[in-house]
């Protein structure tokens, strides 16, 4: 979120830390972050093991150009109270 500021008096149901964000704002976040990974499966080229090993210490750096595009695009685009282009 890079330190956006937050209009203040939005009234509902808000999220962690008090911020004046609902909850519906953020799952429209998390679904396109959702759908942007789900695509990045679907690459015949991508291995998923490769980059979250069993022993769970972390794997390797994800370097889809196509993935980092559309989580910026997604990082960038979204505004509370304003949906995702």
């Amino acid at each position: 979120m890079r330190g956006r500021g937050i209009r203040g008096g939005d009234v509902g149901e808000k999220v962690g830390g008090g911020l004046g964000l609902r909850e519906g704002e953020m799952k429209i976040v998390f679904r396109q972050l959702q759908n942007a990974y789900v695509h990045l499966l679907q690459n015949p080229f991508y291995s998923p093991d490769e980059h979250s090993p069993p022993t769970g210490r972390g794997g390797k750096k994800i370097t889809s150009r196509r993935f980092a595009e559309d989580v910026r695009r997604i990082g960038e685009t979204w505004r509370p109270g304003a949906g995702i282009n």
